[in-house]
């Protein structure tokens, strides 16, 4: 019993861990995807969702939504629908963090029964304070969409009271509340609630700008100008929507018949701020219109004549830099000094431009979200226009080294070479194995491995035995051979003993140095089998490499083309929204322009009928 009790833990261990090690293994792939698809690289997401597919349970049916948030990315929103269609059939199960980014996605988009769908199957205890706080808000905004406040309002009261999605859900419902002419006591308390709770940051700030504004802009719109100007002091002086707060502030005072303190706001938007900004533009006639109120005729009279002249000014700018537009290069500008040179919808785009004549005419149009859409395109397709002609003249470059490959080929006699080569390594081979053979020979020869000076002296005892040999023939009883014989014979001894020591050495050193030659034939033998492989081979660096780029190059020039046609297009649609643009600051100018001159000849009229009335004009001028 305790054996089959024992044997029971241990396939239970087992079995566990190996199901945990797999689930951590999916896990850690799940986690290649979400890296791939926030960063951008669509092909890898892709790849690696194609392998979550291969396995069984739900990481598969939640692969389906993966791909649907990639294709809602990727714009290909029809592919994407069919898919969300036929999850809401099956009602598959699938990780909250894949249904919150999929909810995402259809709320950038405005779909927001979609997103209220993802966003019921959240569930929030899986996800981070921040996820589920942004979760939180695109439900309550689309709840706004659709009118429903009440239900609205209970998911604002379930927020953290100070996260920024918490500002942003009741920004937007506040602004939903005035459209639908609802602002009582519950707005009142809404409106301190928003500004109140938002945390200290910029965003924050901004935030806090804009919901004063919009409350100011209601109270004008409905004549409370006290609560209008109480709003539009809290708004910052450094913010975005500093000059529209300064211009409703002069018009706030003016409504109440405070008229020289509308003068101070105004004069401080215009120095401040671009003189193509519409509101600084509004207040240029706001201040001599003041002035009329105020019965200051001749000052009124003074400013609407300078106001015309800047007017004029103002507007031929804008008709030169219109006629101009096309060839002017303040779009190539702003995309070349971004620090992201990377393209698609993760690049990290600076949508400010440079700081020129063009950047302050275009300044309000480029915070138009369809036209910073347009720059982003216009930005993608240049910056792919340009990675098609590196392609291109990559390729070029690989068929041009091609063709030299197979000149080289074609030109070199490589066979011929090597067949040279190896009968120079086979004589080499011949030579080593006579010098090994003499090595092996020399401990049964005295006079084996002689040097130069050696076999010189070899040579000399041999002719001397010579000589020797015919005095011996020749002999006379005057002449003593026997002495010149033990001579020769100690002369030899003595050789024969100097040889026989250093054989020792020589031979040492030989058989090293026949070791390292026989190390550099080996060497010398695999680099000839190499050199032989790559002949065989090298044909394979050429042949059909040329058809293949000039597949691949017929291929990229199509797709330069279709990108060129495309960024075209968007540049003459860029150019399109640009001159509408500058013609409707033109036409501003021109109602400004017909505004001041009525002013200017009203008040001259006005000043002739007073000199006519008190009789201040002589008869001829009268006549």
């Amino acid at each position: 019993m305790k054996l089959l009790l024992i044997a029971f833990l241990l396939f239970s261990a087992t079995f566990s861990y190996a199901q945990s090690n797999e689930q951590e293994i999916v896990r850690l792939q799940k986690g290649e995807y979400y890296y791939h698809y926030l960063t951008g690289d669509f092909p890898s997401a892709m790849n690696q969702l194609k392998l979550l597919r291969s396995k069984e349970g739900a990481i598969a049916d939640e692969a389906d939504v993966m791909e649907a948030a990639m294709l809602l990315s990727l714009g290909l929103h029809e592919q994407a629908q069919s898919i969300f269609t036929e999850i809401q059939k099956t009602g598959r199960t699938v990780s909250s963090q894949t249904w919150f980014f999929l909810a995402r996605r259809w709320f950038e988009l405005g779909q927001y029964e979609s997103a209220l769908y993802s966003i019921k199957n959240i569930d929030f205890a899986q996800l981070t304070l921040e996820t589920v706080a942004e979760a939180q808000f695109m439900k309550a905004a689309s709840l706004i969409e659709f009118g429903e406040h009440k239900k609205a309002l209970t998911m604002i009261s379930d927020m953290p009271r100070s996260s920024i999605w918490t500002g942003f859900a009741r920004h937007n419902l506040i602004l939903s509340m005035f459209n639908g002419n609802n602002s009582g006591q519950s707005t009142a308390l809404l409106m301190e609630d928003a500004t109140f709770y938002l945390p200290e940051t910029q965003e924050g700030h901004d935030l806090r700008d804009r919901i004063h504004l919009i409350s100011a802009l209601h109270f004008l719109q409905t004549g409370k100008y006290r609560s209008a100007e109480k709003h539009l002091k809290r708004i910052s002086l450094a913010g975005p929507y500093t000059p529209v707060a300064l211009l409703q502030y002069g018009w706030a005072k003016v409504e109440q018949g405070q008229y020289e303190a509308a003068l101070q706001p105004w004069r401080e938007l215009q120095i401040r701020f671009n003189q193509f900004n519409p509101e600084v533009m509004e207040s240029m006639l706001g201040v001599p219109h003041v002035l009329e109120l105020m019965y200051a005729s001749t000052q009124a009279l003074n400013v609407y004549e300078e106001t015309e002249k800047r007017l004029l000014s103002m507007k031929s700018l804008l008709i030169q830099m219109n006629e101009g537009l096309a060839d002017n290069p303040w779009l190539e500008d702003w995309i070349y000094k971004q620090d992201d040179q990377g393209w698609g919808w993760q690049a990290n785009i600076e949508t400010t431009l440079p700081l020129n004549d063009t950047a302050a005419v275009l300044q309000q149009l480029v915070t138009n979200n369809k036209l910073v859409n347009q720059m982003t395109e216009y930005r993608d397709l240049l910056l792919l226009t340009n990675y098609l002609n590196e392609k291109e003249n990559s390729l070029k470059l690989w068929l041009t080294l091609v063709s030299k490959r197979e000149q080289t080929f074609k030109a070199l006699n490589a066979s011929a070479m090597l067949e040279q080569s190896s009968v120079q390594l086979s004589t080499v081979k011949n030579e080593l194995k006579q010098m090994q053979d003499q090595l092996n020979q020399s401990n049964n020869d005295l006079l084996a491995l002689p040097n130069d000076h050696e076999a010189k002296n070899i040579n000399l005892l041999a002719r001397s035995a010579k000589g020797i040999e015919r005095l011996n023939l020749i002999n006379k009883a005057s002449r003593n051979v026997e002495m010149y014989q033990q001579r020769w014979n100690r002369v030899k001894g003595v050789f024969l003993w100097q040889m026989s020591a250093q054989k020792v050495h020589k031979q040492w050193g030989l058989k090293k140095q026949l070791g390292a030659m026989e190390r550099l034939i080996r060497t010398a033998d695999t680099m000839l089998l190499e050199t032989r492989l790559a002949h065989k081979w090298s044909p394979s660096a050429w042949v059909g490499m040329k058809d293949k780029i000039l597949m691949v190059l017929a291929n990229v020039n199509a797709l330069k083309a279709s990108a060129e046609d495309a960024k075209t297009e968007s540049k003459a649609a860029l150019l399109v929204s640009s001159t509408q643009y500058l013609n409707a600051q033109i036409d501003r100018i021109n109602d400004y322009l017909s505004q001041s001159r009525l002013s200017i000849a009203r008040l001259y009229d006005e000043a002739l009928q007073r000199h006519v009335a008190f009789g201040e004009l002589s008869e001829e001028e009268q006549q």
